[in-house]
């Protein structure tokens, strides 16, 4: 914005920050009145309030200007509009608990940097690059393939939102497998191939046992955004817009090319352990609680 920033005095004895035009509260992480230039500047200002209102409502994200019908999430169609319509409003005493969220998970052995936490053991093998990838490029779409993209992102690395590259890693895994002779050529054929991606079918299978597990059931709650809630409507929120920011070519592919994935802390499928070993298979990079694994064969 052109009027920059204004500074800050602390008041003794407080957490308060007078900012001259109004005070912000640091225990709280909210000001305490509306932006007195609001929306004059002509410019979005990505760290504005829902409706201007930081007393009352929070826009974490930074996506929603002082009218509804004025959603912001970049290059996304219109037809989407009415999918987000329900996901704008987080109250402010959980938005900064949910963005505080940074505590490893001692499931996975992993922190949402993607490192093992102390005493756990990394994945097999030496992490290698799978190579650059491919470029990014404009990916066609259908409204109802784009929405499926996102809440398949979202199903798969929902634990990892506040890891950089992990949406974007599941949602190129897919776009990957279009340029791929072993896939279908459509983004709903892939997403819906048999057993191909666990949070869209609800289940996995232990590889040592043959177990049939249950998995999350966030691809199914994410039919209906609008009911759902903290974390998960955060999470959501951030799927569409990564998968709308790989389908206009506007980032790039952060796996190198990777066709396949698995999480990091289960027993790794003999479909992955016979392939590497032979070298069909190579380990690309690890992002969060996720390996991801590139096709070495000419595609």
């Amino acid at each position: 914005s052109r009027f920059g920033y204004t500074g800050a005095i602390k008041l003794p004895g407080t957490d308060l920050l007078h900012m001259r035009a109004r005070v912000y509260a640091t225990e709280l992480a909210r000001f305490l009145e509306p932006d007195p230039i609001g929306f004059a500047s002509g410019q979005l200002n990505l760290y504005a309030y829902v409706g201007n209102d930081p007393v009352n409502a929070v826009d974490p994200l930074g996506t929603v200007e002082e009218e509804l019908e004025e959603i912001v999430v970049t290059t996304t169609p219109p037809a989407f509009e009415d999918t987000l319509a329900g996901l704008l409003y987080e109250s402010m005493a959980r938005a900064n608990e949910l963005l505080r969220s940074t505590l490893a998970d001692p499931l996975f052995g992993s922190g949402p940097g993607g490192g093992t936490l102390p005493g756990e053991g990394g994945m097999m093998g030496e992490e290698k690059r799978c190579g650059k990838g491919s470029a990014a490029t404009v990916v066609r779409a259908t409204d109802e393939e784009r929405l499926l993209l996102a809440r398949t992102i979202f199903a798969e690395a929902a634990q990892d939102f506040d890891v950089p590259g992990a949406f974007e890693g599941i949602g190129f895994v897919i776009i990957n497998r279009l340029e791929s002779r072993l896939f279908p050529n459509s983004i709903h054929a892939v997403i819906n191939m048999e057993n191909a991606f666990e949070a869209v079918t609800g289940r996995f299978v232990n590889p040592e046992t043959g177990e049939m597990h249950v998995g999350n059931d966030l691809f199914r709650m994410s039919a209906n955004p609008a009911s759902l809630t903290g974390r998960n409507r955060l999470a959501f929120m951030r799927a569409v817009s990564v998968a709308d920011a790989i389908l206009s070519g506007s980032i790039s592919d952060p796996t190198g090319g990777a066709t396949f994935f698995f999480p990091i802390g289960r027993p790794i499928p003999s479909f992955f352990r016979d392939r590497l070993a032979s070298g069909r298979l190579t380990l690309g990079p690890r992002i969060g609680h996720t390996q991801f694994v590139c096709d070495t064969q000419e595609k």
